[in-house]
């Protein structure tokens, strides 16, 4: 590809295919014939692009659509009235009303139904706004081509039986469906960052989802939580560079580099939180906040990150939320305080099974000196991950909690 078709590539591509899928209700189709619009591209525009490579693409990929449809159903013509009031009569290179921001909004929401597994959302985002391949997306979850490629076709299925409209909602099913938008985007993000089940970790599955994340705030760029989303993934990507060593090792926070932060996502992130003004908080803009007290100053503001803790916990009542705020606490008010937080939470069978809960214990319990019971509690937040990377990050916190001598 030339620079040129790359830039196209990455502003357009998702904006067209969500343009098709809404004109003619079909996802492969649209992908189709936007990738023939690209390689038509690749000879027609040579050193020399058009005035407008968006409109052109999508002019020229909406007759590569009807094109296609012809050949699939040459008894069934399309009306060629309907064609040519598609298009603009004037320039003949852009159809009437397209808006690039709309559809690509629309097609990410539509990716995104709530009726989708997560599995199924992720892999079809992944695929059809972010435009990688199907062998890409197998590589970033260590899953087989076929594997994905099923997955996909059966996604775009439960579309079509479950009559999943490519037009985004209004009024308050909008409100559920960005909900769950940002939560596909934000689950993208995570598995990128610390992987479930392998070991390295995929820097370029994070880089899509702030991707994403942006292009859906390019649709809506007044929506506090998407603001605080993005916000949010910046501040947890810019350590990126000093997360891992030279093997490959997870570094901890209080010995990360912090020469290697990316300051410039962080100004950026400190940006967007400026943004929400002073309407409801909501989860995204919490988090986003306690990430960047995390990395504002010299060190951590822990009694500002306990308070929003207190605020987030309003919120999100998950045991991952209490964890980290006992950890706070512990940090801000001493180990006794913060490990009395934790204690709150042992008769609860998901919290056991943490592996937060458990490190959290163990760093705890080497602040109070009881260097043992802090061992025990790394080793056995080891056992409970199935992230190899991780796991090893954990045994060598295990490895450090020496055990004095008995006297």
């Amino acid at each position: 590809m030339t620079q040129a078709i790359e830039a196209a590539w990455r502003s357009d591509r998702a904006a067209i295919v969500g343009s098709l899928a809404r004109r003619f209700g079909d996802l492969d189709l649209a992908e189709e014939a936007v990738q023939e619009a690209f390689l038509a591209a690749e000879t027609s525009w040579g050193d020399t692009p058009p005035d407008r490579p968006g409109a052109w693409l999508q002019t020229t990929a909406f007759r590569k659509a009807v094109g296609i449809l012809r050949k699939r159903r040459p008894a069934e013509q399309l009306d060629d009235d309907a064609v040519k009031e598609a298009l603009d009569p004037d320039t003949g290179e852009r159809p009437q009303g397209w808006d690039g921001d709309d559809d690509l909004f629309a097609l990410l929401v539509t990716c995104c139904h709530p009726s989708l597994s997560a599995e199924a959302s992720i892999a079809l985002t992944l695929r059809h706004v972010a435009g990688l391949h199907d062998d890409q997306i197998a590589s970033l979850f260590l899953a087989k081509p076929a594997t994905i490629t099923k997955r996909l076709v059966r996604a775009r299925r439960k579309i079509v039986d479950a009559a999943i409209s490519f037009e985004p909602p209004t009024g308050d099913p909008l409100v559920d469906r960005m909900h769950n938008v940002r939560r596909v985007i934000y689950l993208m993000f995570t598995e990128g960052y610390l992987p479930t089940a392998k070991a390295e970790l995929h820097t370029e599955l994070c880089d899509e989802a702030i991707w994403l994340g942006r292009q859906l705030l390019r649709a809506h760029p007044s929506e506090c939580e998407t603001l605080g989303l993005v916000a949010l993934m910046l501040l947890q990507n810019s350590r990126a560079q000093a997360r891992i060593d030279e093997d490959g090792a997870l570094v901890r926070f209080d010995e990360q580099d912090r020469a290697l932060w990316d300051r410039d996502a962080i100004n950026e992130a400190r940006t967007l939180l400026s943004r929400t003004g002073h309407q409801a908080l909501g989860k995204y803009q919490v988090e986003a906040a306690i990430a960047l007290c995390h990395v504002a100053g010299d060190e951590p503001d822990w009694a500002r990150i306990a308070d929003l803790y207190v605020l987030l916990a309003q919120i999100d009542s998950s045991i991952a939320v209490a964890v980290n705020r006992a950890l706070a606490v512990g940090r801000a008010d001493g180990a006794p305080a913060g490990l009395a937080l934790l204690d709150e939470l042992s008769n609860d069978p998901t919290a056991t099974r943490y592996v937060s809960w458990h490190a959290c214990r163990g760093d705890l319990l080497g602040q109070l000196g009881d260097h043992a019971a802090s061992r025990s509690a790394w080793l056995e937040a080891a056992e409970l991950t199935d992230n190899p990377t991780e796991r090893t990050a954990l045994l060598k916190r295990a490895n450090d909690a020496h055990t004095p001598p008995s006297t």
